[in-house]
């Protein structure tokens, strides 16, 4: 795999790398303890060997090099996966902490409820930079802030900062700028959500 390659995968795929190393590392070190018993076992016939003990001695220090080499392998993958993984974290921090400078240029009030428009992905890292920046309101078009297959972190980092959520919400022939925002919910007893009819009136109006 080529380091563009590399790079190119995403945080579950390099999980799974690590995981499958992981498992070779552990295989590897089994067949180790399957030889080491069968030296002992039994007469194993070289031709430069002079006995069973330097033969047994020969073996174990191939198959020691060998495992020595496998780990060395696996560390190095683990190091490149570790690297990799915190370059995506900064890259998630860096782009919502430029999300709200950018809109704090427009209009630092306005800037406190922020809309992202296209099909976003909110990561933990940059949940936790919007928590700390003290907006009040973060929506998206898609049906959940955080990743779909495990949205629950970023809801309660964003909820945990009393920020409003507004999801689902469609801005494809929204132009980027600032609006007024109307979106009052469902009057639901008992419920921690509801669904709004979201407008956007554009503030110059």
């Amino acid at each position: 795999m080529t380091d563009k390659e590399f790079k190119r995968l995403s945080r579950s795929q390099l999980i799974d790398i690590i995981y499958q190393l992981q498992l070779k590392q552990e295989e590897l070190t089994a067949d180790n303890e399957k030889l080491s018993q069968a030296l002992a076992d039994k007469r194993l016939r070289v031709s430069k060997a002079g006995n069973i003990a330097e033969a047994a001695l020969e073996i174990h220090n191939v198959m020691q090099a060998a495992q020595d080499a496998a780990a060395h392998y696996l560390e190095e993958i683990q190091i490149r996966a570790n690297n990799e993984y915190q370059r995506i974290l900064k890259e998630a921090r860096d782009k919502a902490a430029a999300i709200i400078e950018k809109a704090k240029g427009q209009n630092p009030e306005a800037a406190k409820r922020i809309l992202i428009k296209g099909a976003a992905e909110i990561s933990s890292e940059a949940a936790k930079v919007f928590a700390s920046s003290g907006i009040l309101l973060l929506g998206n078009e898609s049906q959940t802030v955080g990743p779909e297959d495990e949205p629950m972190e970023v809801h309660l980092i964003l909820l945990g900062a009393n920020i409003i959520l507004l999801e689902g919400i469609r801005l494809e022939q929204v132009s980027e700028g600032v609006y007024f925002l109307n979106a009052a919910p469902l009057n639901l007893s008992g419920a921690d959500g509801s669904p709004c009819r979201a407008v956007l009136i554009a503030a110059d109006r």
